[in-house]
């Protein structure tokens, strides 16, 4: 039987535990959920509108057609608006831009994490 090189096993057994980190919501996920993002990340779900203005105000409504109140005040699901897109190679071949409404959206969604389920 062989066995993996000490230093591929420590770099699994790191890689694990920033995993279950990051899938922890109550653990804090430096450079990703506190403090500066980890530079790989800052072309990730970038907050964007169609006239390249800042987010402000009405741009964070949830006009995008994501769900809507059924019978009982359950909530059902929608379809929303994601447009599929080209990608730079860091992030995959395309990325989706999730629409927050007709103004804002989020650019650059990596497909891999859009489709994740």
């Amino acid at each position: 039987m062989a066995f993996a090189p000490p230093t591929v096993l420590a770099d699994s057994a790191s890689r694990g535990r920033e995993l279950a980190r990051l899938l922890d919501p109550d653990a804090p996920a430096p450079g990703v959920a506190q403090g500066a993002p980890r530079p790989e990340l800052a072309a990730i779900a970038v907050p964007a509108t169609i006239d390249g203005r800042n987010m402000a105000g009405d741009d964070f409504a949830i006009a995008a057609n994501w769900g809507r109140f059924g019978a009982e005040g359950a909530v059902m699901p929608g379809q929303g608006r994601a447009a599929e897109r080209a990608a730079a190679p860091a992030l995959g071949a395309t990325t989706f831009d999730i629409y927050l409404n007709p103004r804002a959206f989020w650019r650059n969604v990596p497909a891999a994490v859009w489709r994740y389920r």
